[in-house]
């Protein structure tokens, strides 16, 4: 049995999803991109030089302290979390009525950018850990947790798309769930950093 008729695996995408969730995340990068340079006024792209999307490019790297824009890892990610949360928010108070699907979608497509940019930067808990195995491993589980929130807000779309209200609250239930159990895992405890 494959995994396009098996259903039993989250992980494994069938064959039939993986153009549509490439679709998606093409147009999301191309949104972010978008989006990230007309809400930061102080962050402006560069004109000249390397492209972020060569190897050993990503948002802080080769630009300095504080990365593009002065930003630094911490105040990329913890921006693009407020923005997956003010998402989320709308998405949540908007999902019972379809006549707000297309700022619910709007607010989606939000939420899908917000997460490619938290996918791009490790949290402080993660890159301070010194053992190197252990950092490795802590990376390795965030990455693949946000991969797993982008699939899932990917699902809402579709469901969404289809009108299946249902299956899009349970969507939206599983990325709360990601929230917390992403929270309780990566984010540092009051009093601890």
């Amino acid at each position: 049995m494959n995994s396009r008729t098996s259903g039993t695996s989250r992980t494994k995408l069938s064959l039939f999803r993986v153009p549509a969730l490439l679709a998606a995340v093409v147009g999301v990068v191309l949104i972010s991109s978008s989006a990230t340079r007309a809400d930061d006024d102080d962050h402006k792209a560069p004109t000249t030089g390397p492209s972020a999307r060569e190897p050993g490019r990503g948002p802080s790297a080769g630009r300095g302290p504080g990365g593009a824009g002065g930003r630094n890892d911490h105040e990329v990610l913890e921006g693009a979390m407020e923005a997956m949360e003010q998402s989320y928010k709308v998405i949540a108070s908007q999902i019972d009525d379809a006549s707000k699907d297309e700022s619910t979608l709007t607010a989606l497509g939000r939420f899908q950018a917000a997460t490619i940019r938290s996918k791009s930067v490790l949290p402080g808990s993660v890159s301070r850990i010194e053992d190197e195995a252990k950092r490795a491993e802590m990376t390795k589980k965030y990455r693949q947790m946000m991969v797993q929130v982008l699939v899932t807000a990917t699902e809402l779309e579709e469901h969404l798309l289809a009108g299946e209200r249902d299956a899009a609250k349970e969507s939206l239930k599983e990325l709360h769930d990601f929230e917390k159990s992403g929270h309780d895992d990566f984010r540092p405890k009051r009093g601890r950093r």
